[in-house]
């Protein structure tokens, strides 16, 4: 026997033909009501017009490794522009500062105060126009076979920097 209520349908007494009692089984209720209730249009759902337009635009293809070598074009030209003695410039001021930061630092740090110090009175000389390209490129071969796995931390460290200073401006001066 099945009731209507609401628009649930209940399940309920049962008779047993057995016995002619009556029993009672627990109350299902089952959801009959087809209507559902119909969202709301928000202004946030509905895309308007130009947001489209986008879409139709076709973006430019940049093959890959493009971008990285005009990258590296642009940063030839920069150094093409910029001269011999202004490179010598910026790179004292970057060794000045890491000099005087790391000897503050004191410990271990002054193994790199140590190889940035080395480096200061080079670039001085080229930033004053002085550095005598075949002079440094003699020193330069001399620092390299004196280079060992028999030296001190400071030793090294000092050589180093001597070396990577003269190849620096020996580099960006050819």
């Amino acid at each position: 026997m099945n009731h209507f209520v609401n628009g649930f349908q209940e399940k309920g007494q049962k008779e047993n033909p057995k016995d002619g009692l009556t029993v009672m089984h627990l109350m299902e209720r089952e959801d009959t009501n087809p209507v559902e209730d119909k969202k709301e249009k928000n202004d946030q759902n509905i895309q308007h017009v130009d947001q489209h337009l986008d879409n139709v635009k076709q973006k430019e293809k940049v093959r890959p490794g493009v971008k990285q070598n005009n990258m590296k074009l642009l940063q030839l030209l920069r150094e093409a522009k910029e001269s011999f003695e202004e490179f010598a410039t910026k790179r004292l001021a970057g060794a000045e500062k890491i000099a005087d930061t790391t000897q503050e630092a004191g410990g271990l740090s002054l193994l790199t105060y140590k190889h940035y110090k080395v480096k200061l009175p080079y670039y001085k000389k080229a930033v004053a126009g002085k550095l005598d390209k075949e002079a440094a490129k003699k020193e330069f071969e001399e620092t390299y076979k004196k280079i060992s796995l028999d030296m001190t931390q400071n030793e090294f460290q000092i050589e180093m920097g001597r070396l990577e200073v003269l190849g620096e401006l020996l580099i960006r001066e050819e």
